[in-house]
């Protein structure tokens, strides 16, 4: 009972709630879950402005939406990165190189965190929209969902690319700056060059994204999130993959500085 899989995902869910700094103190809170999500949507929607892009709208909610996806990776890499440095990392891995309980029970925390956020971007791009678009609101938080497993799941891939390397958080930092290019927030994939578009792909969000502009249709909205959820999916494995070399080379005694 006690090394069931429900009971290791509720220790992790425990562990990540008692061990959070999110809401240490109120200037704490009110940074990390509102006052940095808007600075960088208000970034993104003057320089959209700069270059004169089309649609404010369309950027503020693809901000919010990147932001949401690289809020929880964040969230999962910062967990994997910790419990490294004090040892649970290893202790749990060396036991199930891929414990997927250790996973899903990490991500809560961060999932919640990351919904109180976008409630409060996705809101205030709402309520300075111009049109005040309820449809293209609704669109929006329709994505919201798979936009937070993609979070998860690059999460996983860039937490255990960064287990055995010096600085954990190399994977979250490379994807912070690449993403919102890849994605198109500022300007929409569909105007990049054909070449490019093909090797954005490659990065989760691009489709996502790339629905917004769809026009309303629900069925390419799926089938947008679906790609995004795959190449995420991919991505993930490749994590999986690290931590499995990982464990593997210090239980063969090959210890370097890793987990």
């Amino acid at each position: 009972m006690g090394n069931g899989f429900a009971y290791r995902v509720a220790s992790m869910v425990r562990i990540s709630f008692a061990s959070s700094t999110a809401f240490a103190t109120l200037g704490t809170a009110l940074t990390t879950l509102v006052l940095t999500p808007l600075f960088s949507i208000a970034y993104d929607i003057m320089f959209g402005q700069d270059l004169l892009a089309p649609d404010y709208t369309r950027i503020g909610y693809a901000a919010a939406l990147v932001s949401l996806c690289l809020s929880v990776e964040a969230g999962v890499v910062d967990k994997a990165a910790t419990d490294r440095d004090l040892g649970i990392f290893e202790d749990i891995h060396l036991r199930r190189s891929v414990d997927l309980a250790y996973w899903i029970g990490g991500a809560v925390m961060p999932l919640l965190l990351s919904t109180l956020t976008a409630a409060v971007t996705i809101g205030s791009v709402f309520a300075f929209s111009p049109a005040h678009d309820v449809g293209f609101l609704l669109r929006v938080v329709a994505l919201c969902p798979p936009t937070m497993i993609v979070g998860v799941l690059m999460g996983v891939c860039c937490a255990g690319i960064g287990v055995s390397l010096p600085d954990p958080y190399l994977g979250d930092t490379i994807l912070d700056a690449i993403m919102p290019l890849t994605a198109g927030v500022i300007v929409p994939v569909t105007l990049y060059p054909g070449w490019l578009r093909g090797v954005f792909h490659l990065v989760p969000m691009t489709g996502t994204l790339a629905s917004l502009a769809n026009g309303g249709n629900t069925l390419m909205d799926a089938l947008d999130a679906a790609v995004d959820l795959l190449a995420a999916t991919c991505w993930a494995a490749v994590g999986l993959l690290f931590v499995h070399v990982a464990v593997k080379r210090l239980r063969n005694g090959v210890r370097r500085d890793i987990i």
